[in-house]
């Protein structure tokens, strides 16, 4: 009878051990999160003439589903994706290039003005991207990230349009989260760099 009231009292005890372990077990840590924040030091430049006043428009940037996250991606086999889970952007892709681009175009000094959205009124030109991959990719022989966009420039009078597509494959120095977020931001000034040379080359009319 007493061995029993033991028994019952140890189960008990190791109950309440127990629920007080669950109550103050540590959450799990929260993910580590990179952000694309490089932009050319120096870009195609186009002096606007005196009697000029183009202004271009940058809409925010259209993002393929799989990668309108802020989850970061990586591919260990063609035709599929994964994300981690210890790292992640602390943006969206579309939200992290938008400033990018329009910072990166500013600096050209080809326009009187570069406006992004909401801005609502008229422009000269109008540029609109779309991210097609943001992608660490480790099939290649050597681990890279890759960057591919879509541009299309339009003119708003003439309603001429030109579009590229932009392939930017930046090597990673090893196998690893924080690698490969480093090497973004060095794809992302490439990126930037070409889209600055494309608008110039074609804001022409």
């Amino acid at each position: 009878m007493t061995f029993g009231s033991h028994g019952s009292a140890s189960a008990l005890l190791i109950t309440a051990i127990l629920s007080a372990c669950t109550l103050f077990t540590a959450p799990p840590p929260e993910a580590r999160r990179g952000m694309l924040t490089e932009v050319p030091s120096e870009v195609p430049r186009s002096e606007l003439p005196a009697s000029a006043s183009p202004t271009l428009l940058i809409l925010a940037p259209r993002t393929q589903r799989a990668y309108d996250t802020t989850q970061m991606a990586y591919t260990l086999r063609d035709h599929e994706i994964a994300y981690y889970r210890d790292h992640e952007w602390g943006a969206t892709p579309a939200e992290m290039m938008q400033p990018l681009l329009v910072s990166t175009l500013e600096r050209t000094h080809r326009f009187a003005a570069v406006l992004s959205v909401p801005y609502g009124g008229r422009s000269t030109y109008v540029l609109q991207t779309q991210i097609d991959e943001l992608v660490q990719d480790f099939t290649l022989p050597t681990v890279a990230v890759r960057i591919a966009m879509h541009l299309q420039l339009t003119n708003s009078v003439s309603r001429r349009a030109v579009s590229k597509e932009i392939v930017v494959t930046e090597p990673m120095a090893q196998r690893s989260a924080e690698a490969g977020i480093a090497a973004a931001n060095r794809a992302t000034v490439k990126t930037l760099r070409e889209v600055a040379q494309f608008v110039i080359d074609n804001a022409i009319d």
